[in-house]
C-alpha cells in the first residue's frame, strides 16, 4: 500500500512473507515519487533492492508493483490493475 498527503513524499506499506521482500520493506518507509521518477532505474527503490535482494530476484515483480503503487499515491500513474499471466502450450 501507498499514500500521499501531498503528492510528492510517499508512505510505503509493504508485507510480504518473503525474507528478502521484508528487508527491502525496512528499507523504503517513505519516497520522495519526483526525485523516484527523475532516476529512472536508479531511484530509491531499485537501490534498496540491489542492497537487499540476491541477483536470482532480479525478475522479482514486487519492485515494478511498489514503483506502481509510488506513482499511483502520487498521482502521477493511474491506480490500474496489472499482472503477468504465462500460457504453457503443449
Amino acid at each position: 500500500m501507498a499514500t500521499s498527503h501531498d503528492d510528492q513524499i510517499v508512505d510505503l506499506f509493504i508485507s510480504s512473507t518473503c525474507p528478502n521482500i521484508r528487508r527491502l520493506s525496512d528499507r523504503l518507509s517513505s519516497i520522495d515519487a519526483f526525485v523516484a521518477l527523475g532516476a529512472g532505474f536508479d531511484n530509491a527503490i531499485y537501490a534498496a533492492a540491489r542492497q537487499t535482494m540476491p541477483s536470482g530476484c532480479s525478475g522479482c515483480i514486487v519492485l515494478a508493483g511498489v514503483y506502481k503503487a509510488m506513482q499511483s499515491a502520487a498521482g502521477l500513474a493511474l491506480p490500474v490493475d496489472a499482472q503477468i499471466a504465462f500460457q504453457v502450450e503443449a
